[in-house]
């Protein structure tokens, strides 16, 4: 099922995220023989994961959430501008692409589905922004989770409210949201191997 917030992009929008999905796409595929053999040297991790992070960081699928802080920031500072939070970890994401090809790259619709989680954004503060990178951590090439990914805007302590379309949506009265995020169970149980306490 295609994601909802991805549904509500305009056309052109959406063309460009699966434009670059395919890149991607391609790019991983080429990757799998290297990956396999070198899985554990932390640069060739690195290497393929980093490179698509960044395209993946490029693309924005909007959640419809902001946070209550950004909110109140914008309304003192109307020059403020937010930070868009990608919530599920798109570097994590494509190792978690590597670790499962069969899954993920033997067919670009699955794989799209989980491009699109990976480029949801939240809008936030920066310093809320940092708050959530900490619980990530990326030692030597080895990815370290210190809350789950489903829970972490509720650690974080970051109150959420639901985005209305128009000019000036921040000034309106917004709904509050749950500050869970909705998870795929096979993202969770890929991520119980990187959670520490």
């Amino acid at each position: 099922m295609m994601n909802q917030n991805f549904q509500k992009l305009t056309k052109k929008q959406q063309e460009r995220i699966v434009d670059y999905a395919e890149v991607v796409y391609t790019d991983l595929r080429s990757q799998i023989e290297l990956w396999n053999r070198k899985r554990n040297n932390r640069n060739t991790v690195r290497g393929i994961t980093h490179g698509n992070y960044d395209r993946i960081h490029t693309m924005s699928t909007p959640s419809g959430l902001v946070s209550k802080s950004a909110i109140e920031t914008k309304l003192k500072n109307p020059e403020f501008v937010f930070t868009k939070d990608h919530a599920y970890r798109p570097q994590f994401v494509m190792q978690m692409f590597m670790d499962n090809t069969d899954t993920f790259l033997s067919d670009f619709n699955v794989f799209l589905e989980y491009i699109i989680l990976a480029s949801t954004t939240i809008l936030i503060t920066s310093k809320e922004n940092d708050k959530l990178k900490s619980f990530t951590k990326n030692r030597n090439g080895e990815i370290i989770i210190k809350v789950p990914t489903d829970k972490i805007y509720k650690e974080a302590g970051i109150e959420l409210l639901e985005v209305q379309q128009g000019r000036g949506w921040w000034k309106r009265d917004l709904k509050p949201a749950d500050n869970y995020l909705p998870t795929p169970d096979l993202y969770l149980e890929y991520e119980k191997k990187f959670l520490v306490n």
